[in-house]
C-alpha cells in the first residue's frame, strides 16, 4: 500500500514545518505500507502546479492524506479534487488541526473519503491496519465517515504514554532543505527545530482549539525523554535552537524544573531554547525562571491577551491583569527578556478596552510586544458563537495568505488598528530599545523589517480612511 502525506501549499515556510507528517512516519510503519511526503509549501506547487499531479501520478498511491490548518482548508479541498480527478478509486484522508477541530462541516465541505481526527500517531496506525477490512474499518478511533446519507464521528482517547510515541522522523520531511530555504521560527539561528513536550490544556479560553484538539488533560513526555529528543537534534542535525511549541510547559512547576535542571547538565553547547507560544505565567516562580535562563532561554513569552478585565471575562481567560507589573519585573530579574502577546478586536471588545490594553502595556513596562488581531478559528467556542448569532458565516476561515483581518466587530469598525500597534510597538522601542533590537533581530531581521514596512503602510492608509481616529 502506497500512501502520500500531503502538507498544502500555502503555510508559511519561515514558521511552520510539518511535524505532524513526521509523526506519522514514524509511527504507522506496517508490513507492505509504505510513505511517500510531498511538501506543496517547501516547493511551491499548490493543487493545480504540474508538479504536484506529477508526483501523484508517478507515485500512485492508493491512500493521500492531508494535513491542513483551517487556512489552508481551501487548498486541501483542491488536493482532494486533484487525487480524485487523476487517481480513481483512492482513498482521502483529512487530519490535522481543522479537521479535528471542524470535523463535520470539513467532511461536508470536501470530497474526502474520511477524516482521522486527534492524534494520529495510535488512530492512524489502526486506520491503515483496517482499511481492508470494512467492518474493523469503523471502528476505528477518531474516524469521521459517511454512512448511509449521515456523518458519522467515533470517540477518540488521545495516547496517555506519551513515551510510547516514536520520535517524528525529521529526514521524512527533509528539515534540511527547511534550514535552506529560510525556516527560523522566532529565532536567528539557522539551524533550529521543533520539540512537543506537553499535549492537552486544562483552560478553556473561547478563541482556542487547544482543548478541543488535544483534551483538558495535560499529558506530559518524560524529562529523559525531552532531554533525548533534544540530544538528538543537536548531534544528528546540528541543531543548535530549539523551540518547544506546547503552551503549557511551565504549567507544572516540578517538571519544568526537572527538565532544565537535566538539560543543564547535559551541557550542549551554543543550544538556545524557547517557549514560542507562551508560557502560563500564573505557573511560574522566581526560581524557574532563573533555570530556564541558564537551561538556555533568553526569552520569556507570556499572553496577557488584553489588559480588560471585561474582556478577559468574555474570552474565559483567567488571568488578573494587575498581576502584570510584578511579573514582568520577574522576568526581568530573572534574566530573560520579557515578551508579551496581546490580542485586539475580540468580539465584544471596545475602544475603551483597547484603551486598558494600552494602559496595560505602558504599567508593565514589557521589553517588547506582540499584538495579533483576532480571527475566528472554527471549531473554537467563540466561531460557533458568532456562527449562532449570524455574525459570520459557517464556512468563514482566517485568511490563508497575509493574515489579515477577515473579520472586525460591529464596536471596532473603522478603528485603526495598524496605527495602534505602531504606537504600542514604538513605546515599547523608545523604552527599550537595545532589547528590543536584540529581540527583533534574534528571530527573522529580514521578515521583521518586512512586517513593520507593511504595519506602518497599513497605519498610514487607515489614517487616511478614518482621519486618524
Amino acid at each position: 500500500m502506497k500512501v502520500a502525506l500531503i502538507w498544502p501549499y500555502g503555510n508559511d515556510h519561515t514558521y511552520s514545518v510539518p511535524l505532524g507528517l513526521a509523526y506519522l512516519v514514524a509511527n504507522c510503519k506496517l508490513p507492505g505500507v509504505e510513505f511517500k511526503v510531498f511538501d506543496g509549501t517547501l516547493y511551491d506547487s499548490p493543487a493545480s502546479s504540474d508538479n504536484f499531479r506529477n508526483f501523484l501520478l508517478s507515485y500512485s498511491p492508493q491512500v493521500v492524506v492531508i494535513s491542513c490548518w483551517s487556512k489552508t482548508f481551501i487548498e486541501t479541498c483542491r488536493i482532494v479534487e486533484a487525487a480524485k480527478a487523476l487517481l480513481p478509486g483512492c482513498i482521502t484522508v483529512l487530519g490535522g488541526v481543522h479537521p479535528t477541530a471542524y470535523a463535520v462541516k470539513s467532511l461536508e465541505h470536501s470530497f474526502a473519503d474520511y477524516i482521522v481526527a486527534g492524534e494520529g500517531e495510535t488512530s492512524f496506525r489502526i486506520f491503515l491496519s483496517n482499511l481492508l477490512d470494512p467492518q474493523k474499518l469503523y471502528s476505528t478511533p477518531g474516524l469521521v465517515y459517511r454512512l448511509e446519507g449521515r456523518i458519522v464521528e467515533n470517540p477518540y482517547c488521545p495516547p496517555q504514554d506519551l513515551d510510547a510515541i516514536a520520535l517524528p522522523d525529521y529526514d521524512a520531511i527533509e528539515l534540511e532543505k527547511y534550514f535552506k530555504k529560510g525556516y527560523r521560527y522566532f529565532s536567528d539561528t539557522t539551524r533550529n527545530a521543533p520539540i512537543w513536550l506537553t499535549r492537552g490544556c486544562p483552560y478553556s479560553c473561547k478563541f482556542c482549539t487547544a482543548p478541543q484538539i488535544n483534551g483538558h488533560k495535560i499529558r506530559m513526555h518524560s524529562v529523559d525523554y525531552g532531554i533525548n529528543w533534544i540530544e538528538m537534534l543537536y548531534i544528528k542535525y546540528g541543531v543548535r535552537h530549539v523551540n518547544i511549541i506546547d503552551d503549557n510547559f511551565t504549567f507544572y512547576a516540578d517538571y519544568t524544573r526537572a527538565f532544565c535542571e537535566a538539560l543543564i547538565r547535559k551541557d550542549l553547547k551554543g543550544l538556545t531554547m524557547y517557549t514560542a507560544n507562551g508560557i502560563r505565567a500564573q505557573r511560574t516562580d522566581f526560581e524557574t525562571l532563573k533555570l530556564m535562563k541558564r537551561a538556555g532561554w533568553r526569552i520569556a513569552t507570556v499572553a496577557p491577551e488584553s489588559g480588560s478585565k471585561r474582556v478577559l471575562k468574555l474570552m474565559k481567560k483567567e488571568l488578573d491583569p494587575d498581576m502584570w507589573p510584578a511579573k514582568v519585573k520577574e522576568i526581568r530579574d530573572a534574566g530573560l527578556i520579557s515578551h508579551g502577546l496581546f490580542l485586539m478586536g475580540y468580539p465584544g471588545e471596545t475602544i475603551d478596552d483597547i484603551h486598558e490594553t494600552e494602559k496595560l502595556i505602558q504599567r508593565s513596562n514589557f521589553d517588547s510586544i506582540g499584538i495579533q488581531y483576532f480571527q475566528p478559528l472554527p471549531g473554537t467556542p467563540i466561531y460557533d458563537e458568532l456562527v449562532h448569532s449570524g455574525e459570520i458565516e459557517d464556512t468563514l476561515l482566517p485568511n490563508s495568505t497575509s493574515g489579515g483581518r477577515v473579520y472586525v466587530t460591529h464596536d471596532l469598525a473603522g478603528f485603526n488598528f495598524s496605527k495602534f500597534a505602531f504606537k504600542m510597538y514604538m513605546y515599547t522601542f523608545v523604552k527599550h530599545p537595545i532589547r528590543v533590537l536584540q529581540q527583533a533581530f534574534s528571530y527573522n531581521p529580514t521578515l521583521m523589517i518586512k512586517r513593520l514596512l507593511i504595519l506602518v503602510y497599513d497605519a498610514i492608509i487607515g489614517l487616511k480612511k478614518d482621519k486618524g481616529r
